[in-house]
Order: C-alpha cells, then sequence, then structure tokens
C-alpha cells in the first residue's frame, strides 16, 4: 500500500534532508549556499515558497568533490534511511548531487530510474566559466546537449506529451543508451572542470544549470556566506543574493499572481505496511 504525501508534508521531508546535509557540512568544513527557489524563499518568506515543493543547495566543485571523497571514506555518513547519490560518477540520469530519503519515493510519468526515484534534495556542483560571452554561450551548449541524451538514457519507453514526441524521444533514447549514461556524464563532468571556479570570471552550476547565464555568481561568494533563516533553521547563502536573484527572477520581492506560481508538482510516496 502507498500512502501520498501532501506538499507540507513534502516540505517537511526536505527540510529534514537539508538539516542533515547541513550538519555534514559544517562538521566537515564544507562550503555550500542555498539556490535557485529555494534561497528565493529563505529572502523573501524566510522558509519555504508556500507553493514549492523541493529543496536546492550549490556549492563549490572542490567541496563538491570533498564531500564524495568523505563518504568513499566511509567517514562520517549521513543517517540510517538516507542516500548521496552522484549523478556525475554513478551515469544517472542527473548530472549533479542528490540526498534521498529512501523510504519516500518521487515517481514520475516521464523517468524509469529504479534505486534513484527517490524524494530528495539536489546539490549542484559549481564551476568556472570561460571568459566572453560567446564563449559562454558555446559552453552551456555543449553541457546542454549532452544533457538531453543524459536524461533520455533513463526516459520511459513510450513516454510523452504526444504521440510524435513520444516517437522522436524513443529514437533519441535508443542513441542516448548506445552511448550509454556513464559516458555521458563523464563528458559533462569533464567539460565543467575545463574551468577552475576560483580562477574564473565568473561561477555557475553548469553542469545542472536551471536558468543558464543568469544563474552566475562571482567566485568568491562562496568565501564570505552568510547566515539566512529558513523555517527554523539558520542556513548559508551567498552574500550577493540580490544580484543573483534579481538576475533570475527579476523583481523577485513581488511574489507572482497566482496563475504564474510554477510549483514541480511531484507525487510522493510512502510504502505502507499490509494490515
Amino acid at each position: 500500500m502507498e500512502e501520498t504525501l501532501t506538499l507540507q508534508e513534502i516540505q517537511l521531508a526536505g527540510l529534514a534532508l537539508l538539516k542533515q546535509f547541513d550538519a555534514f557540512c559544517r562538521r566537515n568544513a564544507l562550503r555550500y549556499s542555498l539556490c535557485a527557489g529555494t534561497l528565493l524563499g529563505a529572502v523573501r518568506e524566510g522558509g519555504f515558497i508556500p507553493w514549492d515543493d523541493d529543496v536546492d543547495v550549490f556549492m563549490p566543485r572542490a567541496d563538491f568533490e570533498k564531500l564524495q571523497s568523505l563518504l568513499d571514506a566511509g567517514e562520517d555518513a549521513f543517517p540510517a534511511g538516507t542516500l548521496y547519490l552522484n549523478g556525475l560518477r554513478e551515469g544517472l540520469s542527473f548530472a549533479h548531487g542528490k540526498l534521498c530519503d529512501t523510504r519516500l519515493r518521487a515517481p514520475t510519468p516521464y523517468l524509469d530510474e529504479p534505486g534513484a526515484d527517490y524524494l530528495g534534495i539536489d546539490v549542484f556542483p559549481v564551476d568556472g566559466l570561460p571568459a566572453g560571452l560567446g564563449a559562454q554561450k558555446r559552453h552551456y551548449r555543449r553541457v546542454n546537449a549532452l544533457r538531453f541524451l543524459l536524461a533520455l538514457t533513463a526516459a520511459r519507453r513510450g513516454s510523452g506529451k504526444t504521440r510524435f514526441k513520444a516517437l522522436f524521444k524513443g529514437v533519441l533514447r535508443a542513441l542516448a543508451r548506445i552511448i550509454g549514461a556513464k559516458r555521458l556524464a563523464a563528458r559533462i563532468d569533464a567539460i565543467c572542470r575545463r574551468y577552475e571556479m576560483e580562477t574564473s570570471p565568473l561561477a555557475a552550476p553548469v553542469s545542472s544549470s536551471i536558468d543558464g547565464l543568469n544563474e552566475t555568481v562571482p567566485p568568491d561568494d562562496f568565501d564570505g556566506l552568510i547566515q539566512l533563516r529558513f523555517e527554523d533553521a539558520l542556513l548559508p547563502a551567498i552574500p550577493d543574493y540580490d544580484r543573483y536573484l534579481t538576475d533570475m527572477y527579476g523583481n523577485y520581492r513581488q511574489p507572482p499572481p497566482p496563475g504564474e506560481r510554477k510549483s514541480h508538482f511531484i507525487r510522493v510516496v510512502r510504502e505502507k505496511p499490509d494490515a
């Protein structure tokens, strides 16, 4: 039997994972910041955007790799019931990290990825960008093309909003699977690593960018992190959050009208023992 969680229950589960991630990072001196809608929620709402249902953080590549090294060494692991997945290393459909609650599944109609379809918080590595707008756009185009193919490796057969899209996806899905998820993920990783954050003019979560060049930060933003209230916790945030949020959302202080409020609308279920 399955129990479908309410939006509030999804948010509480995401908050619990975020607190676990924060405790791990503090114990191990790892830098990270709230980002995207989670950072917007912290600044404007003091917590979750009321209609939002996910949690996003980003961290410098060096810290992202140190996190993985600590887990590989078996040191200071996350609590039981949680699982950290690194899509870049494991060849999953996403090119970032994800801390999951293994008791809660978030299946989608478009992806078939057993063992990775858990509710989780997204952990995006931040890499550098090349100098010059043209070079930056070309950099994103390369990565985004590979990300598209990577996602298709886990696409559910016959899925698509229209019959044509389902057929088109089926052809590309076959091509993506021939290449292989691990090869695609490794290629994305290699391209993103070309530009070190510390020596680049700008930095961004290139491997899993939400909003492309509107999501950049100065490389030194992670050296002066501040604390913002998020629900009942104080969590790290980049100090220049106003520029970052303005680039992403425009007048972010003003909530959008009800008809324009975007949510992921994920369905999360908890397995219940049979009575």
